[in-house]
């Protein structure tokens, strides 16, 4: 019951403080930003810390790009680094829910480093919940519908769905980056780089299609962007380097890491979970359709493929044709 009312009283002094932080006809949106430790995770989180329509409740950690119990430190420090207190962070467990799919090591361990960025030495504490059991308590003791952005594998929200299947009630809606809805995967071929021959699904969900499956067939509102979105958008320095130049650490912070990734990949990159999280937040900037969203979750060569059906009633709203100029202007807004 302590615990409760405590989580209660944190709830109501986060969502007080946003409002005062947001435009007065603006409502507060509370939200748990659910990532799997990668660098586009991470600029995707550090969008909705900017954001002054969201109040992020808590980052937690999933497996997939990352060893959770080690980067749920880093997810500490980096609110250090960036002048946020008050949020709550927790880790999942570092493996999936069925199966033993994985990302590369390297990929895992490059990661855990925090991508060779420094952080301080200390951060935020804890918490002693795991990550599913943080996410129900969050939810149940919000007076607002909270939203949930997923940004790796969906392992703890299908578990926290588990503990609690009636807490999908007070959500708002959950952001996905994942999936490839009429377009190839990128496990396969010359895009994973890793000799797979799954050539049809894309790494969030085969790292985990159970835990993917239990979630789109959840009836939960599912903003959903796949690769089909994802991969028509990049990104270059034009961008970062106006983000890095920004009074808001968090916004200085999100254009090293993608200034970053154009010096590893490319001067033009894809920022996967960023584009994400514009459609979560924005909706309006892409032409979408409605689908339920089956996985594939037996092993084989289609293990962890997104098969898209079209439904009027379905609850899951892809962003296939997106407004990459729209996209574009909304990061400029936020990471100004």
């Amino acid at each position: 019951m302590k615990r409760s009312l405590s989580i209660l009283l944190f709830l109501t002094i986060c969502l007080s403080s946003c409002s005062r932080a947001a435009e007065p006809a603006t409502p507060c949106i509370p939200i748990i930003v659910d990532d799997d430790g990668s660098m586009d995770g991470m600029v995707a989180a550090l969008y909705f810390l900017v954001h002054p329509d969201y109040e992020v409740l808590a980052l937690t950690v999933s497996n997939g790009d990352c060893h959770p119990s080690i980067f749920v430190h880093n997810m500490e420090r980096l609110l250090t680094l960036t002048g946020r207190k008050g949020i709550q962070v927790a880790a999942g467990q570092d493996y999936p829910l069925m199966g033993d799919n994985a990302f590369p090591e390297i990929w895992r361990d490059f990661g855990d480093d925090f991508f060779g960025f420094p952080l301080p030495d200390q951060g935020e504490p804890i918490s002693e919940l795991s990550a599913p059991e943080l996410m129900v308590e969050l939810i149940n003791s919000s007076p607002e519908p909270v939203a949930i952005f997923v940004s790796g594998t969906h392992v703890n929200l299908a578990q926290a769905l588990r503990l609690d299947p009636g807490k999908k009630n007070n959500i708002r809606w959950v952001g996905v980056m994942g999936g490839a809805l009429f377009v190839k995967g990128n496990i396969g071929g010359e895009a994973g780089g890793q000799g797979y021959t799954n050539e049809t699904a894309e790494w969030n969900i085969w790292v985990d299609p159970l835990a993917a499956s239990e979630v789109f067939s959840s009836g939960m509102p599912i903003l959903l962007t796949p690769l089909d979105a994802t991969d028509q958008i990049t990104w270059g320095r034009d961008f970062s380097r106006r983000w890095e130049n920004s009074k808001d650490p968090a916004a200085k912070l999100a254009g090293e890491l993608v200034t970053d990734m154009n010096n590893r990949f490319g001067n033009t990159v894809y920022v996967w979970d960023l584009t994400a999280a514009i459609f979560a937040d924005d909706p309006t900037l892409c032409v979408s359709e409605k689908y339920r969203v089956e996985v594939v979750t037996e092993p084989g060569p289609e293990e962890g493929r997104t098969v898209a059906i079209q439904d009027p009633n379905g609850n899951v709203t892809a962003c296939l044709d997106p407004n990459v100029p729209g996209f574009h202007a909304k990061a400029e807004e936020v990471f100004k």
